[in-house]
């Protein structure tokens, strides 16, 4: 009585000594191959089993078991064991099941059970007297187990079974913390190459943008200067439009170009009359409503502001954009209001 209880004692500490151990594994683990590896070298090591071994279950036609970790004495068992975790003969064992059902499946004695009867021969020679298999899950899904092989008949008693189970469980763990840390940086690495697409892709616009943009704006200068006298109101206004588009255009390149090299939104303030901002936008779009009756509703007196042009150009041009573009036919006026607070304007 007393020297069973002394077995039973033992096998619950080394048991708890494993588990202690490979917590201390998964902390210092720095990839998955690197993390099982070494559990197994500790469950064999601090345990003193025979053999441990880890499996992944396999989606091909077979549902074929494949070792990727093992540590203890083996002497080329788990090529020869074919192991699979369909319901078939060789899916029936202790692994196969515990894949199978994602329950615990103890093998008290490998030289009486039938369940063993394809590995038993090869597992004897071995010194293999019992096994436990243990199922790992990612995700709530079974995807293979902790396989441990012990020299003794009848190894594993419920609470010893407990603590392996709680094994199994951190490695669970482990391995999903370390597959998200893979996903992560792959995530990270993509990222970065997805953005350095985009920066060659803004940096080739903006440089086949640029040279259209100053030619348009030169020649517009000279259509200005040597046919000033021929062009009529119309056509001078029009000629002032292109002149400014172009530059404006110009400018926003010049802004992404900043922008590619610094990763800073460029800035410019300055003293900014609102009112100019108004009459250029409406200018503007002036070709845009030819034929449409629609009135300029605006404030009286609009002061100057401290701001940077080309974005309240911007953004007061996507505001009447919207006005247009959403107003429908009906639309018979586009307001310009105007609203002053102690440390800001508003103009909308």
């Amino acid at each position: 009585m007393r020297k069973r209880a002394e077995t039973e004692l033992h096998r619950v500490n080394r048991a708890l000594k494993v588990l202690g151990e490979s917590s201390q594994a998964m902390a210092r683990a720095e990839d998955e191959k690197e993390f099982l590896a070494e559990v197994n070298r500790m469950i064999v090591d601090a345990g003193g089993y025979r053999l441990a071994w880890i499996g992944f279950a396999q989606e091909d036609e077979k549902k074929s078991v494949r070792p990727v970790a093992q540590a203890g004495f083996e002497d080329g068992y788990l090529e020869k064991a074919d192991i699979t975790w369909a319901d078939t003969q060789r899916g029936r064992g202790p692994t196969g099941t515990a894949i199978r059902t994602g329950r615990s499946t103890v093998c008290k004695n490998i030289l009486k059970d039938l369940r063993f009867a394809p590995w038993r021969e090869e597992a004897v020679r071995r010194g293999y007297g019992s096994s436990i298999s243990l199922p790992i899950r990612m995700a709530e899904k079974v995807v293979g187990a902790l396989n441990i092989y012990a020299t003794e008949p009848d190894a594993f008693d419920s609470e010893e079974l407990n603590l392996l189970e709680e094994l199994a469980n951190d490695i669970s763990y482990g391995l999903t913390a370390l597959r998200d840390k893979v996903e992560r940086e792959r995530a990270e690495e993509a990222l970065v190459k997805s953005s350095n697409k985009i920066k060659m892709f803004a940096y080739s616009v903006s440089h086949d943008l640029k040279n259209p943009a100053i030619a348009v704006f030169g020649l517009a200068k000279r259509l200005s200067r040597y046919s000033k006298d021929r062009l009529d109101e119309r056509g001078r206004t029009y000629c002032d439009q292109i002149l400014k588009a172009s530059e404006h255009i110009a400018s926003l390149v010049d802004k992404i170009n900043v922008y590619i090299k610094t990763k800073e939104v460029p800035i410019s303030i300055e003293k900014v009359r609102l009112k100019d901002i108004v009459d250029s936008v409406k200018e503007e779009f002036a070709p845009q409503l030819a034929g449409r009756q629609i009135r300029w509703l605006e404030p009286e007196r609009i002061p100057e502001v401290s701001a940077d042009r080309t974005s309240m150009v911007r953004v007061l041009r996507n505001l009447v954009d919207n006005a247009l573009k959403y107003g429908g036919h009906d639309l018979s006026e586009i307001r310009i209001s105007y609203q002053e607070s102690e440390d800001s304007h508003i103009l909308g």
